[in-house]
């Protein structure tokens, strides 16, 4: 890890992530704190799951920035998964809420922010193709029931599908669960599948 672990090709820097042993270290921590910041992507997702394996809540800061700001799946569910390990909470929720209006993320973003739910069945449907403004509506959305629910949501609090709180709004026509009662939720096929006026 020290030796070839800073400097040499990416190959063998993920390499060095990868041999770190479990439990992680607190001598390795600056270390993979500098690989969640490495130019590939590829030592980077081997440094987020490092850092979820860590129970160290200092990677959550860097691990939230990538979250933010980056756009390529595989990594993005590993710093998800990562912080999720080590607490998640709200501010993983926010991270993602502030995602919801790019067209190649928001199914992404809808996948960490559904865990706010409780009962929800495992698999559901949903349209891929949703128009700009159906993203920043449901960016808008999410937002306020983020704000209206914070304390709750920091203390770990999980919601039901017929809590007054949870609108179908909140998915828009990008989910749809088959609930264990037999019910669609939160709209029909017909109504997921006509496109917006």
């Amino acid at each position: 890890m020290e030796v070839f672990g800073d400097n040499c090709v990416y190959p063998v820097r993920e390499a060095a992530v990868r041999s770190i042993p479990q439990p992680v270290l607190a001598e390795c921590y600056a270390f993979i704190k500098a690989r969640l910041a490495d130019k590939d992507l590829g030592v980077c997702r081997a440094a987020c799951e490092l850092a979820g394996m860590s129970g160290n809540h200092d990677f959550r800061k860097p691990l939230l920035e990538i979250i933010a700001t980056e756009n390529h799946e595989w990594l993005l569910r590993e710093a998800s998964n990562a912080v999720v390990a080590l607490g998640g909470g709200y501010d993983l929720f926010t991270t993602w809420a502030d995602r919801l209006g790019d067209e190649h993320l928001y199914d992404l973003a809808l996948d960490a922010l559904q865990a706010v739910l409780e009962g929800l069945p495992g698999g559901c449907s949903g349209r891929t193709d949703l128009t700009r403004p159906e993203r920043l509506e449901l960016r808008r959305v999410w937002h306020e029931f983020l704000v209206a629910h914070a304390d709750d949501l920091r203390q770990g609090k999980k919601f039901k599908v017929d809590d007054p709180a949870i609108t179908p709004a909140l998915f828009g026509r990008a989910r749809l669960w088959q609930l264990p009662d037999g019910r669609l939720w939160p709209m029909t096929y017909s109504e997921q599948a006509r496109r917006p006026q």
